[in-house]
């Protein structure tokens, strides 16, 4: 549903994040009228979905005109970039400002925000790998974070886009942004290793092979949390957990960090849930070699 303004759209970055929520944007009734990218491949690619345009040879270039500036670039190049816009001390009265950066709130938005920009952060919690038709279509119900003064604009994109907004307070961005880095980035080097064992022994197809059990773990995690795990660690099978640490140090040695860490981490949850019992988990920790400190287990809260 359009929210009934219709934006002149300035986009910054014709990255993959980028072209999919201009795009998701103009099927909404905006228009793009600049693009600015480093790349001028990426910009002639933003042609497909995005329309007619100026190829802006500027980053202020790409602003002028524009009462959206949609700024999609890496998280460590956003603060420069708005710095360097704010030195070009135009007036930025009436202009929204969005970025989609999940480590930054609306305060690295500031220096445009003083001189008069409405300061806006999306961040759709989602992963983005370049397929551009299969995002367009997982956009849809999609959640957004978002953290803005002005609110109402800010939900009112994110639902011409199909999405959903949910509030984060500027303190806790950072923290978001951690807890989506550690579920969906980590999950990909979890399977890529597991794979990896798989393909060891001579296993092909191996995500076919994973793909079953992966689904159902991740729906039990997501609906149960705590109380859906599996596997040797909650059984308090502490012969098998050994056995794993052994074949990985013969075969493997470069994946036993990561499990030794995921195999504690585990016992830590399952205690806390009521799965384990410490002894149990103490003997998990001398299977795997981890250190102890003393320290408390995590919490671990139960699925949503």
């Amino acid at each position: 549903m359009h929210s009934g303004h219709q934006h002149s759209i300035g986009l910054v970055g014709a990255g993959k994040v980028g072209i999919v929520l201009a795009t998701a944007l103009v099927r909404a009734g905006h228009t793009v009228v600049s693009v600015w990218d480093p790349s001028p491949t990426a910009v002639d690619g933003a042609r497909e979905t995005l329309g007619d345009f100026q190829a802006a040879s500027t980053v202020a270039e790409a602003t002028a005109g524009a009462d959206l500036v949609l700024l999609a670039v890496p998280d460590d190049v956003l603060q420069g970039l708005v710095e360097t816009l704010a030195a070009e001390g135009n007036d930025w009265h009436g202009v929204n400002v969005v970025h989609v950066s999940g480590r930054y709130g609306a305060v690295v938005l500031g220096p445009l925000s003083e001189q008069g920009a409405a300061a806006i952060a999306l961040h759709p919690a989602m992963a983005f790998s370049g397929d551009r038709d299969t995002e367009l279509s997982r956009i849809t119900g999609a959640r957004f974070a978002v953290t803005a003064e002005d609110r109402m604009t800010a939900e009112n994109l994110v639902q011409d886009m199909g999405g959903i907004p949910f509030k984060v307070d500027e303190s806790d961005r950072i923290m978001y942004h951690a807890a989506m880095t550690h579920a969906s980035n980590h999950l990909v080097t979890l399977i890529v290793q597991s794979s990896a064992m798989l393909a060891s022994i001579s296993i092909k197809d191996t995500s076919e092979v994973l793909r079953p059990a992966l689904a159902a773990a991740l729906e039990n995690a997501l609906v149960r949390g705590a109380a859906g795990a599996t596997g040797p660690v909650v059984r308090g099978d502490i012969g098998t957990v050994t056995e794993h640490i052994r074949a990985l140090s013969e075969r493997m040695p470069e994946i036993l960090p990561v499990y030794g860490v995921m195999s504690q981490a585990g016992a830590d949850i399952a205690l806390t849930a009521g799965r384990i019992s410490e002894d149990v988990r103490q003997r998990v920790g001398q299977a795997v070699g981890a250190p102890s400190n003393g320290s408390e287990p995590q919490h671990a809260s139960g699925g949503s």
